[in-house]
């Protein structure tokens, strides 16, 4: 009888031994969850894009869109002038005929402070210095010394570095691979039209990323390639990383850092309108350094950029995203530009939560 009382007395604080240690036994944490934030995107609204006077820089032909946290103010790439109700002989911030031609680069003024959009319009314009025929832009964002940084997806394979008043400063040096071997051969380089889409300066200001709307042309279907340059202290831009993005759509349109090193939010386009735009969220962690590699296929042995699905059947085609001001009520403003199925030009509004400090 002894016996029994003892061994059931054992059995007790087995089972109550197991019962603590599961109790405080560690969560399981999945790898994803470790390499991507729990974010969120909610839709806070949208507003119709209207044409402008005549002569005046195009807020239906806005490109490249980006926010300037120490002024708090928006700033885009117009592909030129619209073609609009004709307001007068000098309507326009700039009344030449040459520089209403030009692409200009815009500060916007656009009041978010009651999660709404309640209007938009041109505060200012500057004409860029640069031939509007074969001058096709990608994106934009604020660089150091106070340049603009703008991406070229067109005919020329660029990223382009301007000063305040338009004028063209320097421009980023590109593996030789982006461009074509000898003009008009299509062996290798960008695809035409789909060049440089992308640009994104990392919060810190001082790392600048630029990706390709679709894969190199001796790249085949493989991946995208994301640039990663930094600015050393006189301001100077070095090529020091290079990866590659999987794409799932027809185009990457924008691709814009985060705060956590590595990670960032990308919008991926349709063929057109009639299609829908993806956004993910993106990170380099463990991705394959191809710095030098001038060719890929599909058994290089690369790692490519993991990414997780954010925001799914978005209908229309965006061209165009930036992160925008905090939010009165939380998470961070994101805006979207771009063309719904029914042809009306959009700017939508997003809540952005989760983000890691």
């Amino acid at each position: 009888m002894a016996d029994l009382g003892a061994n059931l007395a054992r059995r007790l604080w087995a089972l109550l031994l197991l019962l603590l240690l599961g109790a405080c036994s560690l969560p399981q944490v999945s790898a994803e969850s470790r390499l991507f934030a729990p974010l969120s995107l909610e839709p806070l609204g949208e507003y119709a894009l209207p044409v402008q006077p005549k002569g005046q820089p195009s807020l239906t032909g806005l490109i490249g869109l980006t926010y300037d946290r120490q002024q708090g103010r928006f700033y885009a790439v117009t592909s030129g002038p619209d073609s609009g109700p004709d307001s007068g002989p000098d309507s326009g911030p700039d009344s030449g005929p040459d520089a209403a031609r030009s692409p200009h680069l815009v500060r916007l003024s656009l009041d978010l402070g009651s999660e709404v959009i309640a209007g938009l319009k041109v505060e200012a314009a500057q004409p860029l210095a640069v031939p509007a025929q074969t001058w096709q832009p990608g994106s934009l964002v604020l660089a150091p010394q106070q340049r603009w940084a703008v991406s070229q997806r067109g005919a020329v394979t660029a990223v382009q570095l301007f000063d305040q008043m338009g004028q063209l400063q320097a421009s980023l040096r590109l593996p030789k691979y982006y461009q074509p071997d000898q003009p008009g051969e299509a062996a290798q380089g960008t695809q035409p039209g789909r060049g440089l889409a992308t640009l994104s300066m990392s919060q810190d200001g001082e790392r600048l990323f630029t990706a390709t709307a679709a894969p190199l042309i001796q790249d085949g279907l493989v991946s995208n390639r994301l640039l990663h340059y930094l600015f050393t202290a006189d301001g100077q831009p070095l090529l020091i990383s290079e990866h590659l993005y999987p794409l799932d759509a027809t185009e990457l349109g924008e691709l814009l850092c985060l705060s956590t090193p590595g990670t960032f939010l990308a919008l991926e386009r349709p063929a057109d309108a009639q299609g829908e735009s993806q956004l993910y969220q993106v990170s380099t962690a463990g991705a394959t350094d191809v710095s030098g590699l001038s060719r890929l296929g599909p058994s290089s042995g690369v790692t490519p950029m993991q990414k997780k699905l954010l925001l799914a059947h978005l209908s229309g085609d965006f061209r165009a995203m930036s992160l925008g001001p905090a939010l009165p009520s939380g998470g961070r403003a994101v805006l979207l530009v771009g063309t719904q199925a029914d042809q009306t030009e959009k700017l939508l509004l997003f809540r952005l939560s989760g983000l890691r400090s």
